[in-house]
């Protein structure tokens, strides 16, 4: 079997190796891989640039060196691994180059989701990392967001050319990505979904005290959904092990540490608190705790199509259900409320923007205070 391994961020050593890991010892079971990497086709920005606190305006000089540290990665991978492959750069001609600035001369902020090449909605693929590198809530875009954007678009139609070119040359069997929720990344995808080829996710681990230590492979796009999952009924009943135990604990550990950039919330206080006197809460009262979710994460997927933007809860938004519990609470003198919202909308260890939701729930206690 022709394996393809679209691999066009190794300048994250951290995923790029266990990738490549994955990939050896599928080349051990006796199957081709076919290595493509960027090849500096996606200079402008990428990424690992932005792994790496890199944006489209950086300097030139900063982007070159995370270019420079994806080309050795790729190159050391190669070698070492034994994969044969070549880069997004080397299937790019001056026809494509052509195309692609044709088509971003006639692309605004109100006509975007309107690309559409051969039936993949390339515009709305280029959502993904825009949205949640700006926590947006709404597809509007401002002059400077637009140019943000255009930038993941033009690397997506560049991706979009390359990977035809791939599977048309290649014939792979079935594909292998990191993480295909990446603008990029879901192009190849989708091409290959058309070409009834199966792709496949991969991405670190899901607890974070060994997040790089493990690693998560999935077909197609990994939601994951155990109501609608066929296998879940025959585990759901299942007692978890101690070992499984002491996994969830040593995840439980890790968050209160903080010491992740994936862990958004500061780090257990190192002494307690008493969270009455903190709070002024009379001893009669119960305590209500409002949990809420990160919304512009959700966002992102359901904009580039990945989750049903469909809702069935008993309110629209958070913001309605902050709000009528705010009205239900405000007269009981035995209930006080406290609502949480996720930490990821405010500056954190991985971005320093405020989101939009915050903004309009910070207006809601301002309005009811």
């Amino acid at each position: 079997m022709k394996i393809l391994a679209f691999a066009p961020h190794a300048a994250i050593w951290g995923t790029a190796f266990p990738e490549a890991l994955v990939l050896e010892s599928l080349k051990q079971g006796g199957h081709e891989i076919v290595y493509v990497s960027c090849g500096g086709q996606f200079s402008d920005a990428c990424i690992p640039m932005s792994a790496f606190g890199l944006h489209a305006a950086s300097a030139p000089d900063k982007k070159l060196k995370i270019c420079r540290k994806c080309n050795r990665n790729k190159r050391l991978i190669k070698k070492d691994f034994g994969f044969d492959g070549f880069d997004v750069a080397d299937l790019i001609d001056d026809d494509d180059r052509a195309e692609v600035a044709a088509i971003l001369a006639g692309a605004d902020a109100d006509n975007f989701l309107d690309i559409i090449l051969a039936g993949i909605p390339v515009g709305r693929f280029a959502l993904y990392e825009f949205l949640l590198t700006h926590k947006k809530n709404s597809l509007a875009m401002t002059g400077e967001e637009w140019a943000v954007y255009k930038v993941d678009l033009k690397n997506s139609l560049y991706a979009y050319f390359a990977c035809r070119k791939i599977f048309e040359r290649e014939k792979p069997d079935s594909v292998l990505v990191y993480n295909s929720y990446y603008s990029v990344n879901h192009i190849c995808c989708a091409l290959a979904e058309q070409r009834g080829v199966p792709h496949y996710f991969l991405h670190a681990g899901g607890n974070i005290s060994t997040w790089l230590q493990t690693i998560t492979v999935s077909k197609h796009f990994n939601i994951l959904n155990l109501s609608k999952n066929s296998h879940w009924p025959s585990y759901r009943e299942m007692p978890c092990s101690k070992r499984m135990l002491e996994n969830v604990t040593d995840h439980f550990l890790a968050l209160l540490e903080a010491k992740s950039v994936f862990v958004y919330s500061a780090p257990k206080s190192e002494s307690p608190e008493d969270l009455r006197a903190r709070f002024g809460i009379l001893p009669e009262q119960k305590v209500l705790l409002a949990i809420m979710c990160c919304r512009d994460e959700r966002f992102a997927v359901e904009s580039i199509g990945l989750m049903d933007k469909e809702f069935h809860g008993a309110f629209e938004s958070q913001y309605e259900w902050a709000r009528e519990l705010i009205k239900f609470v405000k007269d009981r003198n035995d209930l006080f409320l406290i609502v949480r919202p996720h930490p990821r909308d405010f500056p954190n260890k991985r971005e320093g923007k405020k989101s939009p939701n915050a903004e309009i729930l910070q207006k809601l206690f301002d309005t009811c205070l």
